[in-house]
């Protein structure tokens, strides 16, 4: 598990956006390279929008893979392309995770795709083999002179269970990992958003009071086809989560506080 302080985070109007990319799957003859260039593109755009690859950026095809199609382009070719696309918002990635498809050459070779994509964009401190626990500050929020931290665990995501459900109990059993703000997990490519609250024992105020933690799943960037089709899985949805990071001031019986707020938007 990588441990990531996140630096020089730049904050508009008391708020930074992070979104939550993985399951790319570049190579794959299914993959909408077209829709991930515009996600890019509109990260470069926004100063206070930041990344989190999440594993599964190449399809890493492989001859013995269950998902394996001639159609499809190498690993090597998957990396250069990628790489292309990132290296303009490298400065903005605050983790790249690896995942399951990237697991293959890892587990074969001891290759992993994501440590050399991360290299190749000069971020390799950002990269994980499994898990990230990422602190993001917000500095002058709420206001001048203060600085908010709110902590992040994210992982690619294992399992193929195929009902909602079973998916959201995957992304929810994160809590039992680490205490954090919020819990981001793809892999199982269907993009979904939700709560959950609890109860924060403060020591310094002999006190108790309900916070909440806000789960994040990701979507993919695969058309309809292909081994999915095959196996009668429903299409993707090309969501992205922008997960947007705040917070309000509150005082109470002298106790001054603050307030995290996290707004997700689909």
């Amino acid at each position: 598990m990588n441990v990531i302080k996140c630096e020089d985070i730049s904050v508009v109007n008391g708020e930074v956006i992070v979104y939550l990319i993985a399951d790319v799957h570049v190579g794959s003859a299914q993959c909408n390279l077209e829709k991930f260039r515009e996600v890019i593109d509109e990260i470069s755009k926004i100063k206070n929008a930041y990344i989190i690859l999440n594993g599964d950026l190449i399809d890493n095809t492989l001859k013995d893979s269950i998902s394996f199609e001639y159609s499809g382009l190498s690993p090597s070719s998957s990396i250069n392309i990628i790489c292309d696309i990132l290296r303009p918002v490298a400065s903005k990635i605050l983790c790249i995770n690896t995942g399951n498809h990237e697991y293959r050459t890892k587990k074969a070779s001891d290759i992993d795709p994501n440590l050399l994509i991360a290299t190749l964009l000069g971020v390799k401190d950002k990269y994980s083999p499994g898990a990230s626990i990422l602190f993001v500050p917000l500095e002058g929020a709420p206001r001048k002179g203060f600085c908010t931290l709110f902590t992040i665990l994210c992982y690619h995501g294992a399992g193929g269970g195929t009902k909602a459900g079973s998916k959201a109990n995957k992304a929810a059993d994160m809590s039992k990992i680490c205490q954090a703000d919020v819990y981001m997990m793809s892999h199982v490519h269907m993009p979904m958003v939700f709560k959950e609250d609890y109860i924060e024992i403060d020591k310094v105020h002999y006190s108790a009071r309900q916070r909440t933690r806000t789960f994040v799943i990701s979507n993919s960037f695969l058309d309809y086809g292909g081994y999915g089709e095959r196996k009668g899985m429903t299409p993707a949805t090309i969501a992205v989560p922008k997960v947007h990071l705040s917070c309000v001031r509150k005082q109470k019986k002298e106790i001054d506080s603050i307030d995290k707020l996290v707004y997700v938007e689909v």
